[in-house]
Formats: C-alpha cells, sequence, structure tokens
C-alpha cells in the first residue's frame, strides 16, 4: 500500500485520496453477526457497494442507506420451479378456446407454449421478492453507521460487538497493526475501516484495501469516489497453487492494481519530481531493541521523502547476519544503522558502506545532509568520513 500512495500522491494530493480498508475474516464475521444467509451474500454486497465510495459517516453515506436499506428489504431472485408451472397454468387457464381455433386445438398451443416456457414466464411472470428479515437489515445499517470509520473509533467498537475468536481477532489486531504501520509511513489521513466493504477479487481473503479520489460538485459537497487502486494479501491462492513437492511452505504475497487510465484522466496536478533511480540504494538496518521495525519504517519514510532510494528487511526482528545478506543479494552497498535509543548511541546513526569498507556516526538530524554530500562525490572523498 504504501508503493500504491507513493505513486497515486505523484498525480493528487493526498488529502484528496481515501483509503478504506478491511479482512476477509472480519467480513465474514460480519455476514454471520447480522444473520446474512450464505445464499444472500453476494447480492447483498453488491447492494452495499453502492455506497462504498463514499466517507464513512458522511452525510452523502447516510443518505446513501435509505435507497439501500428498501432495497436491502426487496432482493428479488429468480422463480423457483414450481412456480413457474403455476404461472404457465394461471396463464393458459384464462384463454378462451377460440383463440388457439384458428391455428391448431386449445391442447397443441399449450404444447407449443411449453417449448418456449423459460421465455414466456420471464416475461409475463414476476420474480417474488426475498425480502429480508427487518432485524438483519437493522444489524446490517449498525455496522454500516457505528462500526465503519476511522481506526481509532471503529476496532473499539468492533472488539466490543464482535466474538472474540481466534479468527475475528486475527482480523482485528491485523488492521490494528496495519493502521499503525500506516502512520509510521505518514499515511494517516482518510484512512477508513470499512467492514461492509467486498473484496474485488476473490483471492483476497485476509487484508485488502481500496483507495478513491474524492472530488466535489459545483457546490462544494463529496461526490461519489472515483476508484484508482485496489489491493492487498493473495497467500490462500499462492497456498493454493503451491506445489506440494515443494519441502519449504508457501511465501505470503501482497499485490496492488493501478488504474492508470483513470490516474491520467483525472490528474490536476504537476506530477513530482521522479526519485532518482540512479542514486546509491540504502538499507536501513537495526541492531539490537528487539528490530526497531517502526523506526525502521520511518527513517524509510524520511528518506523517500527525500527523493533516496531506501528499503529496509521486511522481518519484525531481523539479525544483523540477515541485513547483511539482504544487502550482498540486492547489490546495496551503503547500509545506515539505527540502534536501541535508549543507549549511549541515542540520536546517532552509523553509515556504513561496504565497498569502501567505511563508516561514520552522524547525527540522526545530519543524515539527510550527509548522504546527499557522500553520494555527490560517490562516497570515494576521505573527508567525509572524517
Amino acid at each position: 500500500m504504501v508503493v500504491t500512495m507513493d505513486i497515486i500522491i505523484r498525480f493528487f494530493h493526498s488529502h484528496c485520496c481515501h483509503i478504506h480498508l478491511n479482512h476477509g475474516n472480519l467480513l465474514d464475521v460480519i455476514w454471520s453477526w447480522t444473520g446474512v444467509k450464505a445464499e444472500h451474500r453476494q447480492k447483498v454486497a453488491e447492494l452495499l457497494s453502492m455506497m462504498g465510495s463514499l466517507r464513512p459517516q458522511s452525510t452523502e453515506r447516510k443518505s446513501k442507506w435509505v435507497v439501500i436499506r428498501r432495497q436491502l428489504l426487496q432482493v428479488g431472485i429468480p422463480p423457483s420451479p414450481l412456480l413457474l408451472g403455476i404461472s404457465l397454468g394461471q396463464i393458459l387457464a384464462p384463454i378462451p378456446h377460440w383463440c388457439c381455433s384458428a391455428f391448431c386445438s386449445k391442447n397443441r398451443a399449450i404444447g407449443k407454449l411449453r417449448k418456449n416456457e423459460r421465455m414466456n414466464i420471464e416475461i409475463l411472470y414476476n420474480p417474488r421478492e426475498l425480502q429480508l428479515p427487518e432485524a438483519v437489515v437493522n444489524r446490517l445499517q449498525t455496522v454500516g453507521l457505528r462500526f465503519c470509520g476511522a481506526a481509532d473509533q471503529a476496532l473499539p467498537r468492533l472488539r466490543g460487538a464482535l466474538p472474540a475468536d481466534k479468527a475475528t481477532r486475527k482480523a482485528l489486531d491485523e488492521l490494528s497493526d496495519l493502521t499503525s504501520y500506516l502512520r509510521v509511513w505518514r499515511i494517516d489521513r482518510h484512512v477508513y475501516i470499512d467492514p461492509l466493504m467486498p473484496p474485488t477479487e476473490s483471492y483476497h481473503r485476509d487484508l485488502f484495501y481500496q483507495v478513491y479520489l474524492m472530488k466535489k460538485n459545483s457546490s462544494g459537497s463529496l461526490i461519489d469516489g472515483v476508484l484508482l487502486a485496489i489491493g492487498g494479501r493473495y497467500d490462500y491462492l499462492l497456498h493454493q497453487m503451491w506445489n506440494e513437492e515443494h519441502k519449504s511452505n508457501a511465501p505470503g504475497a501482497v499485490g496492488t492494481s493501478l488504474a492508470l487510465e483513470t490516474i491520467i484522466q483525472h490528474s490536476l496536478v504537476d506530477l513530482k519530481p521522479i526519485r532518482n533511480e540512479d542514486s546509491i540504494s540504502i538499507l536501513v538496518c537495526s541492531r539490537g531493541g528487539g528490530g526497531l521495525l517502526e523506526e525502521r519504517m520511518e527513517l524509510v519514510a524520511e528518506l523517500w521523502e527525500e527523493n533516496f532510494k531506501a528499503e529496509f528487511v521486511p522481518k519484525s526482528d531481523p539479525s544483523l547476519t540477515e541485513q547483511y545478506e539482504y544487502a550482498s543479494e540486492h547489490d546495496i552497498k551503503c547500509l545506515v544503522i539505527i540502534r536501541d535509543t535508549s543507549g549511549s548511541h541515542k540520536g546517532s546513526i552509523k553509515v556504513r558502506h561496504l565497498e569502501m569498507k567505511k563508516e561514520k556516526e552522524v547525527e540522526r538530524e545530519d543524515l539527510v545532509k550527509f548522504l546527499s554530500d557522500a553520494m555527490a562525490v560517490q562516497f570515494r572523498n576521505p573527508s567525509i568520513w572524517n
């Protein structure tokens, strides 16, 4: 998602983009908690998607509920075979005998109608209505109006209302972790938990998201958002395809899809400078402190903003050896090593160049300047290491 937003904000102002988050386990729990039967969920999801692009708790979304509620109480389903038979008899019974005499007998007319039974019935007979129980619709509306919104409000409400089983806890914990990480990456504006949002792809069984561009009409009111990107985890799909002959377990997987034509069509801002892909890559490492995952993420985010190519080992607590191996595999020569901030090196960072075999302690606030100066001379000027 970080990469997705890094691309999108080069075309749009970040405050115009809304991120909606959900989890496959959470959606399943919501279906059960509200009482929506398995055979009706697809149709109900289609109706709920009518408000998917609107900001949770907004006036526009609450107004849309009026329409959705009415339709949820009148969801149509195809008629059963029994009703088809009855309808055919009801249709044929009032037909006078003389209507058929010019062409054939009444029995032969009935036979001909039966050959086209499906077409005739679909035209002449209205399908019956499902009529979801009002209690079910009320619970769906409760989810829509109370459990959708900013993470710090929606997640506690969901924890208090839903059963505390393993699947529910996993979903809510992962959503909580994700929103915390997004804050570290400074992606914390207009991020919403939307438990009624169905995945656009069936293989998104865990975390998934949708990014919308919110636009206003001439009166200044928000209109339906424009979908810019979707994405999420697809571990389930990978596990299904994983060959049993492999000795190792299937890896985790995450992906994103961008609506490039839509992005270009709606872009109204000048493109931001593209990160210099010829610059030297930097690996932000940790030593001690339990992995310092959030600190590594925060520093990488800062370096990205300064157009440095920076990354980190995507593990919560990698060893220093693992990080050196990652740097070797990805041909990264420059390491920025942070340590437990409670120690004597609080506020300082070690910069190490593997090829030059040089290192230097740098204050955190001086890191960007040091890296800029060092890269200008390809780290080869001895004076920068003094």
